[in-house]
């Protein structure tokens, strides 16, 4: 535990004191302060406010997290993890949770404009509540494909490739799905697949279990996809 623990914290490190993290930060926080000022908050609901902030979440995860294992086969240490005493499981782990405590900590930051807003007038405590789980959940989410986009790619540029690669398909199966006719099973099977229903689901504050559930267990498969893909590639 306290090798994790390390690991951990070293990544931890190197995302607090890295231009990139920090880019990411501001970059969402101006955003933020923008989409804020002009009307994204009305009459106290933050509905719109936390939907505007889906996708800049997403990419800067995405763009962040490509270095997570891609710089590691950069710079000849990958080898390195068959050797620890720490399984490689517990690696991705380490990595995946500092990648996703950076983001949410970002996604709690904006917390910031609820506090400021309540200062003035009344709020919907629930549209905030409902905001902030769903970006908890794209960080989530997104973390886990930095993750295994990185375990794809020999380099951070196709690493945030594939990154992005992966997102668009995503995104894109939601917008199939609801062009289909709703009264077809497969409509609904094609939205569940993606991410944009369930977070859209979310920050309404109209959610299922299910909903939660999605943003709990993609994370888990694709740190076992990439796990696997790392496994393969050594086999060879």
């Amino acid at each position: 535990m306290n090798k994790i623990k390390a690991i951990f914290k070293n990544e931890l490190r190197l995302y607090l004191f890295s231009w990139l993290g920090w880019s990411s930060f501001i970059i969402i926080n101006l955003i933020a302060a923008m989409g804020y000022l002009f009307g994204a908050v009305s009459f106290g609901n933050f509905q719109y406010f936390f939907a505007l902030l889906e996708m800049p979440f997403a990419w800067a995860v995405l763009i962040t997290g490509a270095r997570t294992l891609a710089k590691d086969k950069e710079l000849g240490m990958f080898p390195l993890f068959f050797t620890s005493p720490v399984p490689l499981r517990n690696i991705l782990a380490a990595k995946y949770l500092a990648l996703f405590f950076v983001f949410a900590v970002m996604a709690a930051s904006m917390l910031f404009y609820a506090v400021l807003s309540a200062s003035f007038f009344n709020i919907s405590m629930m549209s905030v509540a409902s905001g902030l789980l769903g970006l908890i959940c794209i960080t989530a989410l997104f973390s886990a494909i930095a993750l295994f986009a990185s375990a794809c790619a020999d380099n951070t540029l196709i690493s945030i490739v594939i990154g992005f690669g992966l997102w668009m398909a995503l995104y894109l199966v939601g917008a199939m799905g609801s062009m289909i006719n709703p009264n077809l099973p497969i409509s609904g099977i094609i939205q569940d697949i993606s991410y944009t229903k369930h977070f859209n689901n979310i920050i309404t504050g109209v959610f299922e279990l299910s909903d939660v559930v999605y943003f709990i267990i993609a994370p888990v498969v694709l740190i076992g996809l990439a796990e696997s893909r790392i496994l393969r590639q050594t086999a060879h």
